[in-house]
C-alpha cells in the first residue's frame, strides 16, 4: 500500500508550554500504517523562544521563523508555502492550543479515505471544551440570509456535512488545494471560514467527524454593552471585526450586499448593543 503523507500546518506565538503540549499529543497518535507526518511550524517571533523550545523537544519539526506580525492566517500561509514544496497527499490545519485525542488522525483518515465518497472532501475534526465538554470548534452550517450566519454542527455519531469550519483540526486533500489554493491573506481570523465557503462554492464537500476528536478551550469574546470601555471596543475591532478583513470576506461571499451588511456591527458597537 502506498504511503500517505500529511503536512501539518501550525502557527504559534509566545505560549511555548501550550504549543509543546499540542505537539506531544500529535506525536502520540495511535499508530497508523503507511502514514508519514511532516510538521511545519511557524514561530511568529515569540519572545519566549517557542520555536527553539520546539526544536529541542521535537527535532523532526520544521520550524520556520516569522516576522512577528503574521498572526494565525498569514502564519499558516507561510507554513503552507514551505509544505507545498513536498507535494503531500494532505495538508492539515492544526491550532497550537488544540490537543488531539489519541485516535484523532485515525478517525479523520477513516472518513478521508472512504471510497464511498465519490470526490475529495475536507474533513473537520470537531473539538470540545475540556471543562464543559461541550462543542467549542469545528464545522459550521449556513443559517439565514447572512453570508456569515452559521450554526454549529454538534457531533451525533454520524458523519455530517457542513458549509465551513474553524481551522482547529482540518484535513485538506491535495486535489482540493490544487483547485482553490491556500488561505487568502486575512490578518488573523476569517481565513478559515472563507476557505470553507470557497471549497463549497468550488463543488467540494466538507464533512465533520461523527464524534469529538480533540479538545480546545473556547476563546471568550468581549461582549459590548453601554458600559464597555473604549479600550475593549478597540479590542473587538482588532481581534473580532478588523474593518478591512470583515468587508473583504463579506464582499467575496455576498458581492454588493456587503455594502449594506458591513456597517451594521460597527453601528451596534457604537450604540453598545453588539454581541458576537
Amino acid at each position: 500500500m502506498k504511503k500517505i503523507s500529511i503536512a501539518i500546518l501550525i502557527t504559534c506565538f509566545n505560549r511555548s508550554e501550550i504549543t509543546l503540549e499540542c505537539l506531544k499529543n500529535l506525536f502520540s497518535q495511535q499508530a497508523i500504517e503507511n502514514i508519514t507526518l511532516d510538521v511545519f511550524l511557524v514561530d511568529d517571533n515569540s519572545p519566549d523562544k517557542t520555536g527553539k523550545n520546539v526544536k529541542l523537544a521535537f527535532p523532526q519539526v520544521n520550524v520556520i521563523e516569522g516576522t512577528g506580525s503574521l498572526y494565525w492566517c498569514n502564519g499558516t500561509r507561510l507554513a503552507w508555502e514551505h509544505a507545498k514544496k513536498y507535494d503531500p497527499d494532505f495538508f492539515m490545519l492544526l491550532n497550537d492550543d488544540t490537543n488531539l485525542n489519541n485516535d484523532c488522525l485515525k478517525e479523520i483518515l477513516k472518513i478521508a479515505l472512504d471510497k464511498n465518497y465519490k470526490k475529495p472532501s475536507i474533513i473537520v475534526g470537531v473539538c470540545q471544551d475540556p471543562v464543559t465538554l461541550k462543542y467549542s470548534y469545528g464545522g459550521k452550517k449556513r443559517q439565514g440570509f447572512h453570508p456569515l450566519g452559521f450554526t454549529n454542527i454538534i457531533p451525533n455519531g454520524e458523519v455530517q456535512s457542513c458549509d465551513s469550519f474553524n481551522g482547529n483540526i482540518v484535513l485538506i486533500p491535495r486535489k482540493i488545494f490544487l483547485k482553490i489554493g491556500m488561505l487568502r491573506k486575512f490578518k488573523h481570523s476569517m481565513g478559515d471560514i472563507d476557505y470553507g465557503l470557497r471549497a463549497v462554492n468550488a463543488g467540494f464537500n466538507i464533512l465533520c467527524t461523527p464524534n469529538f476528536v480533540g479538545q480546545c478551550k473556547v476563546n471568550r469574546v468581549v461582549q459590548i454593552n453601554k458600559e464597555t470601555s473604549l479600550l475593549d471596543k478597540m479590542l473587538i475591532l482588532k481581534k473580532q471585526l478588523p474593518i478591512l478583513d470583515f468587508f473583504r470576506i463579506l464582499w467575496y461571499h455576498s458581492s454588493f450586499l456587503a455594502l449594506i451588511l458591513w456597517p451594521i456591527p460597527y453601528i451596534k458597537i457604537v450604540l453598545g448593543i453588539y454581541k458576537k
